[in-house]
């Protein structure tokens, strides 16, 4: 779990251990803020659509989840937050999580199994902080529309970034 918690302090993310059974939670990252708790006891409440597929990035306003199911008992997060949409930081740390979900899941997956992590698809699933999260079927090209959304969106707030 070291390297894990180093894996996400590289990443600036929050990293959060859920057992599936018992619905516990465990923090790894002290400064774990309440509204960052809120939206994992939404994922508590919604634990059978983590279990559904081994890596999945829940998007949300101010962020992303990505969950990867380790094993059958455990699922590892890593929750990216981004509050400052304006901050140039906060941009490209987004760029580079977004356009590296997979890679980012199959490292959480070996550092945890000591073994190679399957070639599975990461599916990506849009929610509101405050609502259910509604199953959907997996799309490849809505996840692609998705990342494209996001880089976009990315490069339309980049631009009004004055060097300081």
């Amino acid at each position: 779990m070291k390297d894990i918690k180093k894996l996400a302090n590289i990443l600036n993310a929050d990293v959060i251990l859920i057992d599936i059974a018992t619905k516990q939670v465990n923090y790894l990252d002290e400064s774990t803020d309440n509204s960052n708790k809120n939206v994992v006891n939404l994922l508590i409440d919604n634990i059978e659509l983590l279990t559904n597929h081994i890596y999945q990035s829940l998007d949300y306003n101010s962020g992303h989840i990505l969950t990867c199911h380790v094993n059958e008992e455990s699922i590892v997060c890593f929750s990216f937050k981004y509050d400052d949409p304006l901050s140039t930081s906060s941009e490209l740390m987004m760029l580079h999580s977004l356009s590296n979900l997979k890679s980012i899941s199959q490292i959480i997956y070996t550092l945890y199994n000591s073994n190679d992590a399957p070639e599975e698809e990461v599916h990506i699933t849009k929610f509101s902080d405050k609502l259910h999260i509604k199953k959907k079927a997996a799309n490849p090209l809505i996840q692609k529309l998705f990342l494209m959304q996001k880089l976009i969106l990315s490069n339309q707030l980049f631009i009004h970034v004055k060097p300081v």
